[in-house]
């Protein structure tokens, strides 16, 4: 994880060195390794560092090749494949590591580069001579990409907090909010909670040009994707196969040490089981709390289970009450966005913990939304009175637009913005299908030239 932050200004002025140091200090917690700044008359590029692929100085950002500066955050899972491919072109390379790799990419392919880019990314290229940005999120929208198009500049960021602090004007959005409050605190991109912030959403780039005209472009939809008529055997190979390549080039990647945080839960167990097919020398970390009202706190029995069986180098951190009570405010202080999910401060303090020892780890969030195992989905499935919106409504949503509107001020209550999206969408969907078919075939991301 690292941090990448910009302004690039359309008309003539000096920068403001404090805006500059509010957008560098928002993204200091997101690499320590070490920081860098790229400034002419009319941009600034900032970046903080967590050096995970060639961790050597040549990899340090900002960093320029010819007339481009590169800003990066995330990781290629292709880059050495690509590298290969790009030196056979002529590209000859200073560095080892995947940001060279996206900055030649963008000089051989131009936008067209995020189409050959295996990974979770957010980046920023700027082009010295035509003044101009060029800014990309990746497919799925892993990595986060914040901005801000007002006063005669354009500022971006990792984390939302330092744009914030140099806004002129701040009003909360009130579509975000009917988000926040229906969607367990989930705001789809381009929204978020202050208006005229946006994100990038996942699949875009945007070309910002001096003049401060913005082009967007999406580059990725998953709804293009064509779906096959898979067996239940053929939906488990799948499945397996793509798991096992997910995990394997996450661990194979890095040039530092991946660990993996273990609950003993199946999500996470089964990633640590996995992992330990490609790399036998495993770190696992897991973190449990008090006992209340004879309701164990922690899950050590599970984590022990699979750690023992799978002989990893396992640590345990044990959190109290007031521990988490302690922690409250950074964890507020860290979140870009707000989030209400009750496990925000636990998150907060295994990360804190396992950071002392491991840069890199793998978790299984995520895998009951892709895989349908939270409670309310077979509620979903088994529910054949009502409409599918309905539904929705009755067993996904956080409350009714009725309750939102008694607990939201009237100057932020105007339309029922969640509900009314979703229904558009379902109404777009094959009938056939439901959203868990969305899935990717086999090797459907793998680049071929």
């Amino acid at each position: 994880m690292c941090g990448i932050c910009g302004e690039f200004k359309f008309i003539s002025k000096s920068f403001d060195n404090e805006k500059l140091n509010n957008l560098m200090d928002s993204i200091s917690a997101r690499g320590n390794d070490s920081q860098g700044r790229y400034m002419d008359d009319d941009v600034f590029l900032g970046h903080h560092r967590l050096a995970i692929i060639d961790t050597s100085n040549k990899s340090n950002q900002p960093m320029q090749v010819g007339k481009y500066v590169i800003v990066f955050n995330g990781v290629i899972f292709n880059y050495r494949e690509l590298r290969s491919a790009l030196i056979k072109k002529g590209h000859s390379f200073s560095s080892s590591g995947d940001t060279e790799v996206i900055i030649r990419s963008y000089i051989e392919y131009g936008s067209d580069c995020v189409n050959y880019l295996d990974g979770v990314f957010a980046f920023c290229i700027y082009d010295t001579e035509d003044k101009k940005l060029f800014l990309a999120r990746d497919r799925i929208g892993i990595k986060p990409l914040y901005f801000l198009h007002e006063s005669g500049q354009l500022y971006f960021s990792s984390h939302m907090k330092g744009i914030l602090k140099n806004m002129v004007k701040r009003k909360v959005n009130p579509i975000a909010l009917n988000y926040q409050f229906t969607l367990h605190s989930v705001v789809p991109a381009p929204h978020t909670i202050i208006d005229n912030i946006q994100k990038l959403e996942p699949g875009y780039t945007i070309t910002v040009h001096k003049s401060g005209r913005i082009d967007k472009t999406r580059y990725f939809n998953i709804d293009e994707i064509q779906l096959s008529k898979y067996n239940t055997n053929e939906i488990y190979e799948n499945i397996s196969s793509l798991l096992a390549a997910a995990i394997e080039k996450r661990i194979s990647v890095a040039d530092v040490p991946v660990g993996i945080l273990l609950s003993g839960g199946l999500d996470s167990s089964l990633i640590t089981a996995i992992s330990k097919e490609y790399k036998n020398n495993l770190s696992t970390y897991s973190i449990g709390f008090e006992t209340i009202n004879k309701e164990e706190g922690n899950e050590f029995y599970y984590s022990d289970l699979v750690a023992n069986d799978l002989k990893t180098s396992h640590e345990k951190y044990s959190v109290t009450s007031l521990d988490l009570l302690n922690s409250l405010d950074d964890v507020i202080m860290s979140m870009s966005e707000p989030m209400f999910s009750q496990d925000s401060s636990a998150f907060y303090l295994l990360a804190k913990n396992v950071s002392k020892s491991a840069k890199v780890v793998l978790s299984g969030q995520g895998a009951d939304e892709v895989f349908g195992g939270y409670f309310w989905y077979e509620k979903i499935m088994r529910e054949k009175d009502l409409s599918s919106i309905d539904t929705l409504i009755k067993y996904y949503f956080d409350r009714s637009y009725d309750n939102y509107k008694t607990i939201i001020h009237s100057d932020y209550v105007s339309e029922n913005y969640a509900s009314n999206d979703i229904e558009s969408r379902l109404k777009q969907m094959d009938p056939s299908l439901s959203i868990l078919d969305k899935s990717f075939p086999p090797r459907a991301l793998h680049v071929y030239y």
